[in-house]
């Protein structure tokens, strides 16, 4: 979806007062123990600027890589700023659920890397994308009607 500068603008964390998003980021991956890690830029998969944050806890290694919004108009280093806020906040929230209601593996599932490089949903994709439709759990938990019969 592309985004005129007014509707970026009502997207979560576009113009937020929030100090530098590297150094937040760097001291949330401090507070849980993280020493090395690495916030990059590259291209993404539809040839806008992506963010993509590697770090090690404990014995593995995540990475949490999103492209920018499509906001041609809007100045690019505020789309990276924003994406850079919204990695911060979902590893916060990623993090807090693993130290209280979920074990860590199961929190950071997704971002697991493997050793070939892929992270478990990357490794996941093409089986997710077959997964049945959602009609279809619909109607295991008896939320749409049985089709009639011909």
């Amino acid at each position: 979806m592309k985004y005129t500068p007014k509707k970026w603008r009502n997207t979560p964390y576009a113009e937020s007062k929030a100090g530098d998003p590297d150094q937040a980021l760097t001291s949330l991956l401090g507070k849980y123990g993280v020493m090395v890690h690495q916030i990059s830029q590259m291209v993404g998969p539809n040839g806008r600027p992506a963010i993509v944050l590697r770090f090690q806890l404990k014995q593995s290694f995540y990475r949490i890589a999103y492209e920018v919004l499509d906001a041609p108009e809007v100045e690019i280093r505020a789309r990276i700023k924003q994406m850079k806020r919204a990695i911060y906040w979902m590893l916060k929230s990623r993090l807090e659920e693993a130290g209280l209601f979920a074990p860590l593996e199961e929190s950071m599932c997704g971002w697991l890397e493997l050793p070939d490089g892929k992270t478990i949903y990357e490794a996941s994709a093409p089986y997710i994308q077959r997964l049945p439709s959602p009609d279809y759990a619909k109607k295991v938990f008896g939320l749409l009607p049985p089709k009639e019969e011909a």
